[in-house]
């Protein structure tokens, strides 16, 4: 069973889901999975929650923290469970599981499984939601026009992905890897960019632009970045990234 929230999973989550759920015995199968998604985003309090259920659970219990920040889990937390550090899987994998198994074409996948970093249920995320097409689209049409674009282009620009502000730090992504696709063509290694179908775009850019200012620009998105996790406002963050993109690039 999948833990499921909006965001984080909350206190009232883990006890409906998990604490209440695990009294009752199964009857299709011996066991009861619990597998809780982000476990590093829980806060304390359902953390604590948790904690009774993993240090006394029924015999037919088990209970998966899913994490990539082990450190964030409180200390009795992680003293009741037994860590397992999984590898990430090659992206030629996923590329070719997403276009087996969710009728992805080749590069679609390419880019969804570059953006999961190794872990294929994050590339099945990406694969569902639409918005992440959408993003691609904005960011594409973005960088395409950024030599030519007015204030008045960019307000629009602005607007729009504010629409999907949750995804922000994927468009701050897509930008990184258009600017690194970049930096590879600049280098005649073509084999490995992201942007392939726009790769004629980005090889006439790189081509009247200097190392040192590609790299600007990417230490601009990258400041973008942590601003964001800040909690600075989104469009205040945009605003001053296409400026600074503009005058690098």
């Amino acid at each position: 069973m999948l833990v499921k929230s909006k965001k984080a999973p909350t206190i009232d989550d883990i006890r409906t889901q998990v604490v209440s759920d695990s009294q009752i015995k199964p009857y299709a199968s011996n066991r009861k999975v619990y597998i809780i998604p982000e476990a590093h985003l829980l806060r304390e309090d359902a953390q604590n929650a948790l904690l009774k259920t993993i240090e006394e659970p029924p015999e037919y219990v088990v209970v998966i923290l899913l994490t990539n920040n082990v450190n964030s889990l409180l200390p009795t937390i992680l003293s009741r469970c037994v860590e397992l550090n999984f590898k990430p899987i090659r992206k030629d994998k996923i590329e070719k599981y997403l276009m087996d198994n969710c009728g992805m074409p080749d590069y679609a996948a390419s880019i969804n499984a570059a953006f999961a970093n190794g872990k294929i249920g994050l590339a099945i995320k990406y694969s569902t939601i639409e918005e992440f097409v959408r993003i691609k689209e904005d960011v594409v049409k973005f960088m395409e026009n950024i030599d030519r674009s007015s204030m008045i282009d960019d307000i629009n620009n602005i607007s729009k992905v504010i629409e999907y502000k949750e995804y922000v730090g994927e468009y701050l992504d897509l930008i990184l890897w258009w600017l690194r696709d970049m930096l590879l063509i600049k280098s005649s290694d073509s084999d490995e960019i992201l942007f392939k179908q726009e790769y004629d775009i980005i090889k006439k850019q790189a081509s009247i632009r200097s190392y040192e200012n590609i790299n600007k620009a990417i230490e601009e998105v990258e400041i973008a970045k942590k601003r964001l996790k800040s909690n600075v406002n989104i469009e205040i963050i945009l605003e001053m990234l296409f400026v600074a993109l503009k005058k690098r690039i």
